[in-house]
């Protein structure tokens, strides 16, 4: 069913744009391999260090990720190595060492490429 609008002189498939919008809808929300394929789906490297955060911290990366949660500045959805550790290097006093933000970065690369 076509109509035509008076104010813009168009005419409109009302059927087409609604099924359209319901398809495109379920794509977005519904599908995870869509989501992965378009890379929505992939966490920051902060996300995936918050997993480490820990009351009683065990070891560096746990001691990393309680501090990283108090650094306000930290970049929170940054999924880039270079940025990461130029904003460590000038702001990360709380590291031990520039190893443990490496040895955290790996961690990261292997569990997103598992998801």
């Amino acid at each position: 069913m076509a109509t035509f609008s008076a104010a813009t002189g168009c005419v409109f498939n009302w059927t087409a744009i609604k099924v359209s919008v319901i398809v495109v809808h379920r794509l977005v929300s519904g599908t995870h391999y869509l989501r992965k394929a378009l890379n929505i789906m992939s966490k920051s490297f902060y996300h995936f260090l918050m997993k480490y955060r820990h009351p009683e911290p065990k070891d560096d990366i746990s001691r990393f990720a309680n501090q990283a949660y108090l650094d306000h500045a930290f970049p929170k959805s940054s999924k880039d190595y270079h940025e990461l550790s130029s904003y460590l290097e000038l702001n990360g006093h709380y590291l031990s060492s520039m190893s443990v933000f490496d040895e955290a970065w790996q961690e990261y690369l292997v569990s997103e490429s598992k998801s």
